[in-house]
């Protein structure tokens, strides 16, 4: 797959969570038969976290230039997120749904890595 497409499929999924979080956020409380949080400020700029990253998916693939810099700034943040997430699921034993986005939040990193730092292949000759 071409790091143009990974990264277009990137820019829609977490274009398609932020906008989840932000626009249906009663439901996913609802959904997950917890309490809506009393202060929601916290809530808005956790939920528009993966909003930026699908505007910051779609800056690395239209500018080839700044896709180093882009990817592994998507990298670290899907690194902490996934850390961050499963943490505390675990920790105030919330829905084990949650763990769900935690791990996707690892492959994506995972992912991003391949295009951050491609493996040269056998047609490609090395850097010396």
């Amino acid at each position: 797959m071409t790091p143009e497409r990974l990264l277009r499929i990137a820019a829609a999924y977490h274009g398609l969570m932020g906008a989840v979080l932000l626009l249906l956020a009663q439901d996913f409380f609802t959904f997950l038969k917890l309490e809506p949080p009393r202060h929601w400020l916290f809530y808005m700029l956790a939920a528009s976290t993966p909003a930026a990253a699908g505007f910051a998916c779609d800056a690395a693939r239209r500018r080839p230039d700044l896709r180093p810099g882009l990817l592994f700034g998507l990298i670290a943040g899907n690194l902490v997120a996934a850390v961050v997430i499963i943490g505390v699921v675990t920790w105030t034993q919330m829905p084990t749904v949650l763990y769900g986005s935690g791990i996707a939040a690892g492959l994506w990193a995972w992912m991003f890595w391949n295009v951050y730092s491609p493996e040269p292949t056998d047609e490609e000759p090395a850097p010396s």
